[in-house]
């Protein structure tokens, strides 16, 4: 019988400590999934508001990273005549309007911020790209094409909520239509209205179809191709800038432009000459870089 009792004991205490050992692992399991899962929710903060390489390069270093790029297009766009019928809506409308209007340029280009109503995609970085002219062209085409669809309208118009027919939607480029063979392009931030007035000479031409309540919203976008810098600023709120004479010269095109065109440079349109028509424009002075020729796409 003491044999028995022992044998007995031991038995309990060897279920015991199996029954403690599995709850332990089970413990782990559930600790290591959650802190598993936590990495991954925090590495897709990251991504969407940075290039997945940035992502990289900071989960090695978390210091500030930039680099030259030779090749790359910069895409500007902003919103004809928005100063004057953002004062005519409520916040909430036009915080609505420009949600809207932002998550369809999405389906375009990979976004990485955006402020006010100015909108900035660059492609041919952090990934170089031998298409990149080509790839912000059709971008700003379909750009124009969903404004022309009437996807936008005046945020003081409850037309503007509505959702796109199915046959419309058919029409717009999606992000792989424009990819152009490894098409990857990053929205950048550009500014509000008021940043572009000093851009160059204007000599837009007034839109009917902005700033009228119902009506549709005209867009007027500028692109050019050239060497640039890129990177990350900041050492606690991370974020990825492009800097350079490309920029400027983009920007001056956008502000420069007409509403519902697609302006760009000489440089741009040598890039795109074999495959898109490029309307001259003519000669006209853009700040800081004198007299140019420009075009339209």
């Amino acid at each position: 019988e003491p044999c028995t009792q022992n044998a007995f004991f031991v038995s309990v205490l060897l279920l015991c400590f199996s029954y403690t050992l599995e709850v332990l692992q089970r413990k782990d399991f559930i600790q290591a999934t959650m802190v598993f899962r936590e990495s991954r929710r925090s590495e897709q903060l990251l991504l969407n508001i940075l290039p997945e390489k940035i992502v990289a390069k900071l989960k090695e270093s978390y210091s500030s990273t930039s680099a030259s790029y030779e090749d790359v297009s910069i895409l500007f766009a902003h919103v004809a005549h928005f100063a004057e019928f953002a004062m005519e809506v409520e916040p909430q409308d036009l915080v609505d309007f420009l949600n809207m209007m932002f998550g369809q340029f999405d389906r375009i280009v990979e976004k990485i911020k955006t402020i006010g109503d100015g909108y900035m995609a660059a492609c041919g970085l952090p990934d170089p790209n031998p298409l990149h002219a080509k790839a912000v062209a059709r971008a700003a085409i379909g750009m124009i094409k969903l404004s022309t669809l009437g996807f936008f309208r005046h945020p003081g118009a409850t037309a503007y909520q509505e959702q796109p027919s199915k046959r419309q939607s058919s029409e717009i480029p999606s992000s792989g239509e424009t990819e152009c063979g490894g098409f990857s392009a990053l929205t950048l931030s550009c500014g509000s209205s008021s940043s572009t007035s000093s851009c160059g000479t204007s000599s837009r031409t007034p839109s009917t179809s902005a700033g009228k309540e119902g009506n549709h919203i005209a867009l007027r976008i500028g692109i050019h191709s050239g060497p640039c810098v890129a990177g990350v600023i900041g050492e606690k709120k991370f974020a990825f800038d492009v800097w350079g004479d490309a920029v400027n010269v983009a920007s001056r095109m956008e502000s420069s432009g007409e509403d519902g065109k697609i302006h760009c440079s000489q440089a741009m349109r040598d890039l795109l000459y074999d495959d898109f028509e490029c309307v001259p424009r003519g000669r006209m002075y853009v700040k800081g870089k004198g007299e140019m020729n420009t075009f339209f796409v």
